[in-house]
C-alpha cells in the first residue's frame, strides 16, 4: 500500500525553516541535555510555537508535564572515555556507561575495531527539535519523518529506565559488517538490544547503531560475561 504523505499545518513550509534557524542561531546559549521547551519557546512567536504543537502532537500542558519531569543532572553522567571530543557533552546513566565501556573494550579485543557514543540521553525538546529537522528534509512529509525519528516524548532517548544510546566508529553512525556481527551477537551480554532492527514491527527504519539499555537485561547476563 502506497504511504499517504501527512500533511503539515498550513504555513510551516514557511515556520520550519524560521525556527531551525532561529534554534540554529541561539542553541549555543543551551545545554541540550538540559534543553527545556519553554527554554525553546522563549526564543519563539505563538505561530511558531503553534505550529510545533500541532507538528509535534504536543500542547502547551504536556509540554510542561515533559520538562518538569526531566532527570536531575546529578543522575547523569559524561560518556567518557568512549565518546570522541567533538561530542563531550553527551549524557548517559552511570550504569549506561559503565556497561557501554565493558563492551567496547570487549568488542576492541575481538575486532580490533573502536566504537564510540555518539548520542545519549536527550531532553523531549531536543528530540522535538530533531524531529523538525527530519520534517523539513522529507519535504515535510511527516509520516516519512516519523519512521526515521521519533516525536518528543516517545524516543528511547528521553528514557531514565531504557535509555538508548547511537553508537558509531569515529563520528558517523555507520557501522562497519565486522561490528554489526559482533554487536549482533555479544551486546545483549552487556544489557544492549538493538531496537530497530530489520523489518521491526513498530515501522521505524532499521537503525544498526541504536541500542538500548536495560539495567535488568546487565544483570541477568551476570554469568555470560564471566
Amino acid at each position: 500500500m502506497k504511504d499517504v504523505k501527512m500533511k503539515t499545518p498550513a504555513g510551516s513550509e514557511l515556520i520550519i525553516p524560521g525556527v531551525l534557524n532561529v534554534f540554529q542561531l541561539h542553541y549555543w546559549r543551551f545545554r541540550l541535555c538540559e534543553l527545556t521547551f519553554s527554554q525553546l519557546f522563549g526564543l519563539l512567536n505563538i505561530d511558531q510555537v503553534n505550529c510545533l504543537y500541532s507538528i509535534w502532537e504536543l500542547n502547551e500542558e504536556k509540554c510542561t508535564s515533559l520538562d518538569s519531569s526531566l532527570p536531575s543532572s546529578e543522575r547523569l553522567v559524561t560518556a567518557r572515555p568512549f565518546s570522541v571530543k567533538a561530542k563531550r557533552f553527551i549524557k548517559v546513566t552511570v550504569n549506561c556507561r559503565s556497561a557501554f565501556n565493558e563492551m567496547a573494550i570487549e568488542l576492541r579485543k575481538n575486532t580490533g575495531k573502536q566504537i564510540y557514543i555518539l548520542s545519549g540521553y536527550r531532553t523531549p525538546a531536543h528530540q522535538g527539535m530533531l524531529f523538525l529537522k527530519e520534517v523539513y528534509l522529507q519535504n515535510f512529509n511527516i509520516n516519512q519523518a516519523k519512521r526515521l525519528v521519533k516525536l518528543p516524548g516517545e524516543s528511547e532517548h528521553n528514557s531514565m529506565e531504557y535509555l538508548a544510546i547511537d553508537v558509531g566508529q569515529h563520528h558517523r553512525t555507520e557501522l562497519d559488517s565486522d561490528v554489526k556481527k559482533w554487536l549482533s551477537m555479544e551486546a545483549k551480554r552487556f544489557g544492549f538490544v538493538n531496537s530497530y532492527p530489520e523489518n521491526n514491527k513498530v515501522g521505524m527504519e532499521h537503525e544498526s547503531w541504536h541500542w538500548r539499555y536495560s539495567d535488568e537485561l546487565y544483570k541477568q547476563n551476570r554469568l555470560a560475561r564471566l
